[in-house]
């Protein structure tokens, strides 16, 4: 029987009979009362007189779904009971060959040739599963073959066009869907997710059916890949071992029964997804805190020591140390104390509508604190070296050196960072931007994932900025430890607070170049990045307020110089040098060194007058008398010199007074 031969054609009471076959009736039919009961037996025609109908089948007995080994004992059990009755097909035996397709559509496919060229001729096909019914269908075709299977749910085998011969006692999977959806409203799950395999079970109409109806029901419906069966499994089945009836679904009626008597794990169904809670990483309120009463300490202090450079401005010695640029300095101080605030400042204590604002403020504050603070310091260090590392005849003309040009110098690191910012925040303004970390499972919520985040001040070219801002500042402070360390024996009137100027340039340049590159590093540590930012602004500025200022304190009160200058010439009538000055301390304390060393020697002198005194007395006894010297001593050569040891009573004259 080749293709286009059509197969004897026995009637609808054959396809009734293979309905009976499949093993379906006598599954059920007996358990229902409403349908009609079996016909008696009679007893059946001898074998010889009745003609002999072959069906084969292919069943399953091992692979992926080894449902043959129940199958084919209830079709062997149909087909007897259909041949010992007389009112079905009374003049025919049906008679089966079957095969192991083993659930393989390769396998399927050598029995199937082997049933359709090999005596003697079958009529019905019966396959198992839905791969091997879908190769089977496609081909029996062609031969007219009817294919009838009891196990195949692939909705692909409902297409009539490709399969007009099969028929099937099993029901499509669509027939669920109804109830998927019913289910899926009642749970509140609009994200269902299935794992598929990529054959045409799997990949047909079905699920694309089901993507639509779902939609249709909830606008925004997501089918996803990944299966929930965590979701599935506490809905069939019992904590005693025994499946229980939890629900009923009426799809005539659209109805759902639901007996309340399900059981989930956590007391609720599942999620339909794992719901991701996004969480800001906030800066600890402990640390910023802490910081804060730091820096507002500072600025007290830069405060008091600007108030005591202003107040003190008369005094000579604060003259001489450009009390202007030590104004600056602590300015400046202030500024970069106050810029600690705008750093700790984020989402928990600003909205984002606020946040460019607090970025700028942290760009300006620290930018215009560096140019006044450690730019009038950097004036200072460079004047003096400018001054004493030239020539002897250009010293003199660069010792008069104006004050307005040391203004000058500050002026013009201060505007070359006004411009520099403005730029920036002209072309490229700071902005709010998020960084998102990896996920964090929490160990108690399973559907629950953190998606951690962290807010940053950015730009679009944040790092050429930063290039730039870096590489200025950097070969400030590289150039300022050079002039500190060169000038470190330099001693000048104009500036007599030179090397205390140097030793906070070395503190603040250390404490930059390195905090710099570590804040980089460290930018998604938010309480990291923070304590070193902030610790060293306020560091570098006490440091810088305490060696300025703390000194020149300290000589005022333990010296009571608070005279000014006309003050302190009416009263002395000396020079209004201070350097004079030192050198007149100075003198006078080597003149009471000299009269202490004076007054030693004069005791001395007594001491060897005496003792002369004492041997002249003797010296008549030994040797005979000889005429009185005029000059009261004893006789001396005509070329001996004057005794060492005679000294008149006079004082010595002292050379200052």
């Amino acid at each position: 029987m080749g293709p286009g031969v059509p197969a004897p054609r026995v009637g609808w009471p054959l396809l009734l009979l293979v309905v009976m076959a499949a093993g379906v009736t006598p599954l059920w039919a007996s358990h229902s009362p409403h349908l009609p009961r079996p016909h008696p037996r009679v007893p059946p025609h001898p074998s010889s007189e009745r003609r002999a109908v072959y069906i084969g089948a292919l069943f399953p007995m091992s692979g992926g779904w080894p449902g043959g080994q129940a199958c084919q004992p209830a079709v062997e059990m149909a087909l007897e009971d259909v041949n010992s009755r007389r009112d079905i097909l009374p003049d025919y035996e049906l008679k089966l060959i079957h095969h192991d397709s083993k659930c393989d559509p390769g396998q399927a496919t050598k029995y199937l040739y082997e049933l359709l060229y090999n005596d003697p001729i079958k009529i019905i096909l019966m396959p198992g599963c839905s791969s091997v019914s879908t190769l089977v269908a496609e081909a029996a075709r062609m031969w007219n073959l009817i294919v009838l299977s009891y196990g195949s749910s692939s909705p692909a085998l409902s297409n009539r066009q490709r399969f007009p011969t099969f028929f099937r006692t099993h029901p499509s999977a669509t027939l669920h869907n109804p109830t998927r959806v019913k289910l899926f409203e009642k749970w509140g799950w609009r994200k269902i997710a299935t794992i598929q395999q990529t054959t045409e079970v799997f990949t047909s109409v079905s699920v694309h059916a089901l993507k639509l109806q779902c939609r249709e029901m909830w606008p925004g419906f997501l089918l996803g890949r990944r299966c929930w069966g965590r979701a599935l499994h506490p809905l069939v089945s019992h904590p005693g071992g025994s499946y229980k009836k939890i629900g009923y679904y009426d799809s005539t009626k659209d109805d759902l029964s639901w007996s309340k008597t399900d059981k989930w794990i956590g007391g609720a169904p599942p999620a339909d997804q794992t719901l991701v809670i996004k969480t800001f990483r906030f800066m600890s309120q402990k640390l910023f805190i802490s910081v804060s009463v730091l820096s507002s300490l500072g600025i007290v202090l830069a405060v008091v020591c600007l108030s005591f450079n202003i107040y003190n401005s008369h005094v000579r010695y604060i003259q001489n140390s450009q009390p202007n640029l030590n104004n600056l300095t602590a300015v400046g101080c202030s500024l970069a104390l106050a810029a600690v605030f705008p750093l700790g400042l984020d989402g928990y204590h600003i909205g984002r509508s606020q946040f460019p604002f607090v970025c700028q403020a942290r760009l300006w504050l620290l930018g215009l604190g560096f140019s006044l603070g450690y730019g009038s310091m950097f004036t200072k260090i460079w004047w003096v070296h400018t001054v004493f590392t030239k020539k002897e005849e250009k010293k003199e003309w660069r010792k008069t050196l104006e004050p307005w040009k040391l203004y000058a110098t500050v002026g013009l690191l201060v505007g070359m960072d006004v411009i520099t910012l403005a730029i920036w925040q002209i072309v490229d303004p700071l902005h709010r931007t998020i960084e998102t970390f990896a996920k964090e499972e929490p160990k108690e919520d399973i559907d629950v994932s953190i998606l951690p985040q962290l807010e940053h001040c950015s730009s679009k070219k944040m790092n050429t900025w930063l290039g730039i801002f870096y590489g200025y500042k950097g070969l400030l402070l590289l150039l300022g430890i050079f002039l500190a360390y060169e000038t470190k024996s330099v001693s000048t009137e104009k500036i007599n607070d030179h090397r205390a100027v140097g030793m906070a340039i070395y503190n603040v340049a250390v404490l930059c170049l390195i905090t710099a590159p570590v804040t980089m590093i460290l930018s998604s540590q938010q309480d990291a990045a923070f304590a070193f930012a902030s610790l060293a602004i306020v560091f570098s500025s006490y440091i810088t307020l305490v060696v300025l200022f703390v000194p020149k304190m300290r000589r005022l009160i333990t010296r009571g110089e608070w005279q000014s200058e006309a003050q302190d010439t009416m009263k002395t009538g000396s020079s209004t040098n201070n350097n004079e000055e030192e050198k007149s301390r100075l003198l006078e304390k080597e003149n009471r060194e000299l009269e202490k060393i004076i007054a030693e020697k004069e005791e001395r002198v007594s001491e060897l007058r005496h003792q002369l005194r004492s041997r002249q007395q003797l010296r008549p006894r030994r040797h005979p008398p000889t005429p009185p010297d005029p000059s009261g001593g004893l006789p001396r050569g005509p070329h001996e010199p004057p005794d060492r040891l005679s000294c008149d009573g006079s004082r010595v004259h002292l050379l200052y007074k």
